[in-house]
């Protein structure tokens, strides 16, 4: 990538030029904008990097998490690596640590595993309408196979998400460690192994550690006798009939998605 830069000192306001194959000619206004629930980082063209103030100083899951850079000097160099890999929709920034941290989904409060001062979170323009964005109705998720759940873009049922495709399949070349979360359904008689008294993290973990089968499904028994079923199936893979809800047990239907 050819990549030039030109300073202005305008208004306290940056302006930066950049050639990419993708993109020939994108403009990227840097400036700070107070907003109730944002901060507007960056403009490429129609396009802006937000903060979002409401994930301030906290740290991300690693699951989606595409990169991390050492050693980058502020958030608008961090955001332009955002931009500059195809499959960056957010990234995190901490001045203090220099460490940018690019991922391939739209982030939100449940993705924090801790408290992390001086850290900060940013969607990218292309978070909209994304995994994971946040949403009102199914008109809102806008990538391939996606539907709004619980005000959150996530894929149907049967589908994985696959960050180099940005949408939603019905194969992965390979999987990953994360699953989307179906409560209330589950396949009838189509798992590869059966397990007694596990829970559902114990559960998820045999998914991602079978070795002698492809284990693209996983479902959890909450109540009665608890228990779990891998599969090397998912909901598009079997016949109407198999897929089931039940008004005895409280079962909880995982689809596995595609790796990094």
């Amino acid at each position: 990538m050819l990549l030039l830069l030109l300073l202005m000192k305008e208004n306290r306001t940056k302006t930066v030029v950049s050639m990419c194959p993708t993109i020939a000619l994108y403009s990227l206004a840097i400036g700070v904008l107070a907003m109730p629930a944002a901060v507007v980082l960056a403009t490429v063209s129609t396009c802006r990097s937000t903060q979002v103030t409401s994930l301030r100083d906290s740290m991300m899951s690693s699951s989606w998490m595409i990169s991390q850079s050492a050693g980058v000097n502020g958030s608008v160099r961090c955001g332009l690596l955002c931009l500059r890999e195809a499959r960056c929709v957010s990234f995190l920034y901490s001045d203090v640590m220099h460490d940018c941290r690019l991922f391939a989904v739209v982030m939100a409060a449940s993705d924090v595993t801790s408290p992390a001062v001086g850290y900060r979170y940013y969607d990218t323009c292309k978070a909209a309408g994304y995994y994971g964005s946040g949403c009102g109705a199914d008109s809102q998720c806008t990538i391939p196979n996606t539907r709004c759940v619980q005000a959150r873009c996530r894929c149907q049922e049967g589908y994985s998400f696959d960050a180099s495709a940005n949408a939603c399949v019905a194969h992965c070349a390979s999987y990953g460690p994360e699953f989307e979360y179906i409560p209330g359904w589950y396949i009838d008689q189509y798992s590869q192994q059966f397990f007694l008294n596990v829970n559902t993290e114990d559960c998820l973990d045999l998914c991602r550690q079978a070795t002698s089968y492809v284990c693209r499904s996983a479902e959890v028994r909450l109540n009665l006798d608890p228990a779990c079923a891998t599969a090397t199936v998912t909901k598009l893979d079997v016949p109407s009939s198999a897929w089931r809800t039940s008004n005895i047990w409280v079962m909880v239907y995982y689809q596995r998605h595609c790796s990094l």
